[in-house]
This record gives C-alpha cells, structure tokens and sequence, in this order.
C-alpha cells in the first residue's frame, strides 16, 4: 500500500466518523416492566379501595411507562382483580379493588 491510498482511506475514515459524530444521541430510559408495575399497582390497592386512572398515570415520566402501566392494569382485570368504571364519556375513569380480593 502506498501512501497516497493510505492517505484516502485516512480522509474516509475521518469523514466517516464526522457523520457518526453528528448523530443524534438519545439518553437510555429507565426500563419498567410489566411485573414491576402489577407489584406496584397492587400495592395502590392494599391501600385504597378505589383511585383514578389519571391520578395513576401522573406519575409516569415517559409514554413508554404510561404503556406499561395500562398494560398492567388491563392484565389485573383479566385476573379479575381490579375493575373499571366510568360513569360517563370524557369523565374520570375509576380503578377498584374487586369485591373479595385483596
């Protein structure tokens, strides 16, 4: 190799990692799962019967998280431990606690 091509290569590869430079860089999430979110909501309802979704998603700090939740959510009322109410369209929808669960 002489070292005019080496000289190319040299210039390619700079350029090259100009292009990768300027790459958007995105911060990495805090990772929640499924499980980690059915613990917690369990929790919320050992100590109160019935809350609010909104009051339930105003915590999450990402849509990935608010996702996740509802995810969880729906998972508690398959297994029938929680249900869901809401009394009218565009109103506040309630989480309960089903009746003999705990």
């Amino acid at each position: 190799m002489n070292l005019g091509a080496l000289q190319q290569v040299m210039r390619f590869l700079a350029k090259s990692l100009e292009e990768i430079a300027k790459l958007p860089r995105k911060v990495l999430e805090e990772v929640v799962t499924i499980s980690e979110k059915i613990e917690h909501l369990q929790k919320i309802i050992h100590e109160k019967v019935v809350f609010k979704l909104k009051e339930l998603m105003s915590g999450a700090k990402s849509k990935t998280e608010i996702i996740v939740t509802f995810l969880a959510l729906l998972e508690l009322v398959k297994q029938k431990i929680l249900s869901v109410d809401q009394e009218a369209v565009f109103s506040d929808i309630l989480v309960k606690r089903r009746e003999g669960k705990k």
